[in-house]
């Protein structure tokens, strides 16, 4: 009897691969993402002649991200768009080092930049126009967030990885250390002697 049952080793070890595949399938799949929208708004009003003003644009820092500026006015006026971490407010003391993009002495501009966002921005705009003008601008922000799968969801992937093993590790034992006929029926009798021959052929049968 061969000691080997290769086709139960070979359903044990497809289980296997099964289940590990699994695995690996949640541990290195790829996170859903979520992605929140927020507008600022300046809206259109007057800017005096040779005036300058401000608007502070708050939000949450985001590693992935875009910001989209889109700004118009009436008379040639110069914006400039700066990253200020730490400022509160557009009338505060904020730092100005960092410039993200400026526009100078235009009428209408607009501007996209993607990646990581450090909020707050500043957006400063003034013109050197003699004469009275007006001014506004939108900017808006796409910020998304990683969305993992809900808890129960990969409960569930992880148990029927886990279910999978087990019954491949059981089958590939079995394969490998169960004797072939284990669980055949009992081998005929075989009679030794004349004195129990009769015994072995049973009762005699009836003439037909």
């Amino acid at each position: 009897m061969s000691p080997v049952r290769p086709g139960l080793a070979i359903v044990g070890t497809v289980l296997l691969v099964l289940a590990l595949a699994t695995l690996v399938l949640v541990a290195f799949s790829p996170v859903g993402t979520h992605e929140v929208q927020r507008v600022w708004t300046v809206p259109t009003g007057t800017l005096p002649a040779q005036g300058t003003e401000d608007a502070l644009l708050q939000g949450s820092n985001s590693s992935s991200g875009s910001l989209t500026v889109t700004w118009s006015a009436s008379i040639p006026t110069s914006v400039r768009l700066y990253s200020s971490p730490g400022c509160r407010s557009a009338a505060g003391p904020c730092s100005l080092s960092d410039l993200v993009h400026t526009w100078p002495a235009a009428t209408n501009g607009s501007w996209t930049m993607s990646g990581s966002l450090v909020f707050p921005f500043l957006v400063i705009w003034n013109t050197s126009s003699p004469t009275t003008g007006t001014f506004g601008l939108t900017a808006v922000a796409l910020v998304s967030t990683p969305e993992p799968a809900p808890i129960w969801q990969s409960a569930i992937v992880l148990a029927a990885a886990a279910a999978l093993g087990v019954i491949g590790a059981i089958a590939v034992f079995l394969g490998l250390f169960l004797r072939g006929g284990a669980f055949a029926g009992p081998a005929p009798l075989v009679s030794r002697s004349a004195d129990d021959a009769s015994e072995i052929a049973g009762p005699p049968r009836p003439k037909g």
